[in-house]
């Protein structure tokens, strides 16, 4: 099930309601979504830190939910902690989260008046702004005014708590809000925008950020116009596609991703469009015939292509839909199909797609059997049933070891044709084990980090480790690797700051590896962060290196550049190296964390850090535990995985948002044969 396709079904929106097209074009940063129905009433989903859910408190859901008061809406805008609806019979604007516009500056998590009479048509968010139009077409704006987004003329207010008119007279048909800036489109045509100017975002050639109404370049008659980030586009009455501003990632559609543009530019292709929306980095828009076309940033499949790989001219969206409208959101592309439906596609997280589906468990893979799978930052890798070793995801650097930089959307082969038993995945590098015992790796070398006494930056194929070692165990941290040779001498090779990452007694970086010193035979290692940990024969743990959250576990943030024994004197089997700290387990089957424990990641009930090796409650007999950035996931001696720690992108797998202090299983699967927690995501596989 693809979340980069959204002719998948797992892409509907769920809850069978008939939602009524939106009206607005909001800022695209949104965590969290909210439509109306065609009866008016409102439903938000996703993150919910500031109560912009409205549903009377502070919990994330996973599909639409209820906003609660009983009010009936005729639309719904969205800010990145915010929403307001458009009374149905009134039309009075109420807003919920933490832009209000009640002259209190405060939060609310259930509809709240704005402070005003009028009667408004629209409302649409910013970052930390919204804006709305009143029944005469009258522009208003209220929360900060730090680039001039209020549109007041001035930045001597640096916000305000209450409706503010726009500068400049104007009579407005349409509005949309960017990060911030906004723009509006008279009854003429005619598009002028304000706020913020950084990437030429506004279109008046100005240069500068304008705190008024400024007039779009070109002399088009704008049919709509739609406010990203830092660019915009718009549709003529035409049916012709332009946008202006920042290109970095395509996001203008002109295939240039380097030249911002002042003035509106042409969106290739030549086709037809009666709609567009704009996101973070990317565009979307819809011909007159109802497709879909999107271009830009695609980091998280949003647009809709089945890929991660950016592109600076439309692609149609896959999935044989026909869409009325689309709106966005951070890495993510809503749309509202002819029959009424609302499908999206790409990033999940915080639930931000509706679905149900990002915080629990979803099928990757079925089309190989893995044996072992890791996850770096924002890659992964993979060891099939046979030896064959794939990776996906982020290619910088070549580490998805394929022979080019291209992200990769599904498994893709590591080339080389080599049969792997062991596969580690760091943050800019990857290495594995063959089944002849030798190891490989590739990708960022900055550091020296790929271990074949090279100082070249980068390697885009395996490239064979220096030394003529055969090896039985093998990690990879973020610019450091480690490694235990047959026969259990530990070596470690790449970044050495006087930190002590290598654990030789030194602070010099080496590009081959470098004996691990104590002359201790090893069971176990495990590369971190910065910082590395072990287990010698007979069970002692140690760690070396970094120490500032106390990742060594042994009671005192002191460095130490050789190996450091682990305080509590237990008997360990296993070990693992997170960010900022570590969990390992005994050879009885206990758990013990230790290190940075902001968001629960230890394990025990709290989250206080924890100086020495603390107890992981539950009472689980563990085969292993892996330690992410801020969660540790772990596999029972019964294939049950179970995960503990920050909880905001779904990664503890629990079908919740929210952080876990103690182990809760990870839901709807079962008989795990291994985890791989990374920085906001984990993998895993389970099965026969």
């Amino acid at each position: 099930m693809s979340p980069y396709n959204p002719g998948d079904l797992g892409a509907l929106v769920v809850g069978g309601y008939s939602w009524a097209p939106a009206l607005t074009s909001d800022w695209a940063d949104s965590n969290h979504g909210c439509r109306v129905t065609t009866t008016g009433e409102a439903y938000c989903w996703g993150y919910n830190v500031s109560g912009q859910l409205g549903t009377g408190n502070n919990v994330a859901t996973l599909v639409p939910t209820a906003v609660t008061g009983g009010l009936l809406f005729d639309d719904v805008g969205t800010s990145e902690g915010g929403t307001c609806g458009i009374q149905k019979t009134t039309g009075s604007p109420y807003c919920w989260g933490n832009i209000l516009g009640d002259g209190t500056g405060g939060t609310s998590s259930t509809p709240v008046k704005v402070s005003t009479t009028d009667v408004y048509t629209s409302v649409s968010g910013g970052a930390d702004y919204m804006c709305g139009l009143r029944a005469d077409g009258k522009a208003y704006c209220w929360g900060s005014n730090s680039n001039g987004q209020l549109g007041i003329g001035t930045l001597a207010t640096t916000s305000s708590n209450v409706p503010v008119a726009v500068a400049g007279g104007l009579t407005f048909a349409t509005l949309t809000t960017g990060y911030r800036h906004a723009c509006g489109v008279t009854a003429l045509g005619a598009a002028y925008c304000w706020g913020l100017d950084t990437w030429a975002q506004l279109g008046s050639g100005a240069g500068a950020d304008d705190t008024a109404p400024a007039l779009v370049q070109g002399g088009y008659t704008w049919a709509k116009v739609s406010a990203g980030q830092y660019h915009t586009c718009g549709v003529t009455t035409s049916n012709v596609a332009y946008c202006w501003g920042s290109a970095t990632y395509g996001q203008l559609g002109n295939g240039d991703i380097v030249t911002p543009q002042p003035a509106p530019s042409l969106v290739s292709g030549g086709y037809a469009f009666k709609d567009i929306a704009t996101g973070i980095n990317n565009s979307c828009a819809i011909t007159t015939t109802d497709t879909a076309y999107c271009w830009g940033s695609n980091s998280q499949g949003q647009l809709g292509n089945d890929s991660l790989v950016d592109v600076s001219t439309p692609v149609a969206v896959l999935g044989g839909k026909t869409f009325k409208n689309l709106s966005m959101s951070y890495s993510s592309t809503c749309g509202m199909t002819l029959t009424n439906e609302v499908r999206c596609w790409g990033a999940g997280t915080f639930g931000r797609l509706g679905n149900a589906l990002a915080s629990k468990a979803t099928a990757l893979d079925t089309a190989h059997l893995w044996t072992a799978v890791e996850a770096g930052d924002e890659f992964a890798c993979g060891i099939a049933v046979g030896g064959a070793l794939y990776c996906w995801g982020s290619n910088t650097n070549g580490k998805l070891g394929d022979g080019g930089t291209e992200r990769k959307s599904s498994p893709t082969a590591v080339s080389g044709g080599l049969s792997w038993k062991k596969i580690a995945v760091g943050k800019v590098s990857a290495c594995g084990v063959t089944s002849t015992d030798a190891a490989y790796c590739w990708g960022g070398n900055a550091n020296g980090q790929i271990g074949n006494s090279s100082a070249t930056a980068s390697f885009d194929t395996p490239q064979l480790v220096s030394g003529g070692l055969t090896w039985t165990h093998i990690s990879v941290g973020s610019t450091h690797a480690c490694g235990i040779a047959t026969g259990g001498a530990a070596y470690c090779w790449g970044n050495n700051t006087a930190s002590g990452y290598l654990g030789n007694g030194s602070a010099v970086a080496s590009t081959s590896p470098v004996l691990v010193s104590g002359g201790l035979t090893w069971i176990s290692i495990s590369a971190g962060h910065a910082f590395s940990c072990g287990v010698a024969t007979g069970g002692t743990g140690y760690c070396w290196g970094s120490n500032t959250n106390y990742e060594h576990g042994r009671g005192v943030t002191t460095l130490s550049n050789v190996p450091a024994p682990i305080s509590g004197g237990l008997t360990l089997a296993s070990i693992f190296a997170g960010s900022y700290g570590a969990c390992a387990v005994t050879t009885a089957g206990a758990g013990y964390c230790w290190g940075y424990n902001g968001y629960g990641a230890v394990g025990d009930g709290t989250a206080v850090n924890k100086t020495v090796p603390t107890l992981v409650l539950g009472g689980h007999v563990w085969r292993e535990i892996s330690v992410g950035t801020y969660h540790s996931c772990g596999i029972t001696t019964a294939g049950a995985g179970y995960c503990w720690g920050k909880g905001a992108d779904g990664a503890v797998g629990s079908g919740a948002y929210v952080d876990l202090l103690s182990p809760a299983a990870i839901a709807d699967v079962t008989d795990v044969k291994a985890l791989a927690p990374s920085v906001s995501l984990t993998i895993g596989v389970a099965g026969p």
